[in-house]
């Protein structure tokens, strides 16, 4: 299972609890989540410390709540599983899925755009207009870079890969060929 399945997973489980309490907890657990991200993110110290073996789980968890004494119970025990699980480095994923539940819940369609250079902000704007006519609802745009690509875009949109990328189209005309 990879890493985006295993915070997919997590932040499933963990918008459901929320989801169960109401709509004002679900935005604040997504803060909560961003928040503590960015402490630990921001000091390799405290990664090192959340990741190591050696210490045991009780004082890992205790740190946080002596970190962040005001979290609401569903980000706690979100934080308590990953710490008990050893995925504490899968954290910045969680809250990308998490934050994907949201947008689907509020009818934000979540599209992966992946190119092989990063979008001019023209071409970025342009592709969520388009995006946003096609499937007759709001997007949200996330986009990475493989510098592999040779050209083209690669698309994911519920689960839907839509391959234009130069490679894509290229197999596609040699398959056609052969067929």
């Amino acid at each position: 299972m990879g890493s985006r399945d295993i915070a997919r997973r997590y932040a499933e489980a963990g918008f459901e609890l929320a989801a169960e309490k109401g709509v004002d907890v679900i935005g604040r657990v997504l803060e909560q989540l961003e928040t503590a991200f960015a402490a630990i993110d921001e000091l390799d110290d405290i990664q090192v410390f959340l990741a190591h073996p050696l210490i045991p789980d009780e004082r890992k968890v205790g740190f946080l709540r002596r970190a962040f004494p005001d979290l609401d119970p569903v980000v706690d025990g979100l934080l308590r599983m990953m710490i008990r699980n050893r995925r504490t480095d899968h954290l910045d994923l969680l809250i990308e899925e998490y934050r994907t539940l949201v947008a689907n819940r509020a009818g934000i369609i979540q599209v992966d755009v992946t190119t092989a250079a990063p979008l001019p902000e023209q071409g970025r704007q342009k592709l969520i207009e388009r995006l946003t006519e096609l499937l007759r609802a709001p997007v949200n745009v996330r986009e990475s870079v493989d510098e592999t690509l040779i050209g083209g875009q690669r698309l994911t949109i519920g689960g839907r890969l839509i391959d234009g990328t130069l490679a894509g189209k290229l197999e596609r005309l040699r398959s056609s060929l052969e067929g």
